[in-house]
């Protein structure tokens, strides 16, 4: 009698007979926060070029710059899997990482990979000077130089996003997970004890609510110079530049 061959298990059964469950390891704040950098990074790119949103690039920029000094302070202070304690590791640690997957035996990681890592800090520091140096083209320094600079680090930061993203993918394969749905999610596969106790789902809505803020103060500032700037309208033909003799009025007052 023939008896059919069993398919293979899948890896979801796999890591239920492991004793997986989907756990909480990103917190909010900490998916806030990548949410809003490529939010911030995406318009400032397509706003580069553009003169009349030069307003709304330099609003994303200076909102790049406050994220990464809040997600320097969250790295000390936050959750267990978004301390830079819990993955920031040295070269012995990415070497061996990196000899693991070139052989297909990585050790699993709940949070970030000591490759990952290194993405996470080249990404923390390049969004710095992008910004730093975005703010140092527009002001009185030597503009055209801090310019080039500037649309450089930016073409860096733009191919390191696109490897972080080739190594998601990868990773996803490799872990039978989506890594890129956590980042929405929060959630990954892993043991029960390895679970973050709380979202902090307050401290999300405080970032929020104060990038918020920031834009809407921007976006009023930017009103005001603008009204500022306009001219005086003339009753004369409907100029809006003043006539001769408003100026001399004015000057004899």
């Amino acid at each position: 009698m023939h008896t059919p061959a069993k398919s293979p298990p899948s890896r979801q059964s796999a890591h239920h007979d492991l004793g997986f469950d989907q756990v909480l390891v990103w917190d909010a704040p900490v998916r806030v926060f990548h949410g809003l950098m490529i939010i911030c990074f995406v318009g400032a790119w397509l706003t580069a070029k553009q003169e009349g949103w030069r307003t709304v690039h330099a609003t994303l920029g200076y909102t790049m710059i406050g994220l990464v000094a809040f997600r320097i302070i969250w790295g000390f202070t936050g959750t267990r899997y978004a301390r830079f304690t819990n993955f920031v590791q040295g070269p012995r640690a990415v070497l061996g990482c990196l000899g693991a997957m070139r052989h297909g035996g990585a050790r699993r990681h709940t949070g970030h990979s000591p490759v990952s890592a290194l993405f996470v800090l080249a990404m923390l520091l390049l969004a710095l000077v992008v910004g730093m140096s975005g703010w140092a083209s527009e002001g009185g320094l030597v503009v055209s130089r801090w310019g080039t600079f500037h649309e450089l680090a930016s073409n860096v930061m733009l191919a390191l996003a696109g490897l972080h993203v080739v190594g998601a993918v990868f990773g996803s394969w490799r872990a039978g997970e989506s890594l890129m749905r956590s980042v929405f999610t929060g959630t990954k596969l892993g043991f029960r004890d390895e679970a973050i106790p709380s979202a902090r789902n307050g401290f999300a809505l405080l970032i929020l609510a104060a990038v918020a803020g920031f834009w809407w103060y921007e976006w009023q500032s930017g009103d005001a110079a603008v009204a500022d700037a306009k001219p005086i309208d003339s009753e004369v033909g409907g100029s809006r530049w003043p006539t001769t003799e408003q100026s001399s009025s004015s000057q004899a007052r």
